[in-house]
């Protein structure tokens, strides 16, 4: 493995762990308005805006962990990328 593709798979894994890293914080934020008392319209919408985030979220830590695999298997198209797009 030639020193940019190195580079590349060790930036993306660091995405990854940083991904990995903020999902449960959020996940954990998101469920923790539900046991929240009162505000109810700021709960709703902080709720959204958190469902949101975390479905994006996934979708990038899926990119990247594709993408790790095709750089390090060398598979080009693969058939279960498709949904991501």
């Amino acid at each position: 493995m030639d020193e940019l593709t190195r580079a590349r798979v060790d930036n993306l894994i660091s995405l990854r762990q940083s991904l990995l890293m903020l999902l449960p914080v959020l996940i954990g934020g998101t469920i923790g308005l539900f046991f929240i008392s009162g505000y109810t319209a700021a709960r709703i919408v902080f709720a959204v805006l958190g469902i949101y985030f975390i479905i994006i979220l996934a979708r990038s830590l899926c990119g990247t962990i594709i993408e790790i695999n095709q750089i390090l298997y060398k598979k080009e198209k693969a058939e279960w990328k498709m949904w991501l797009k």
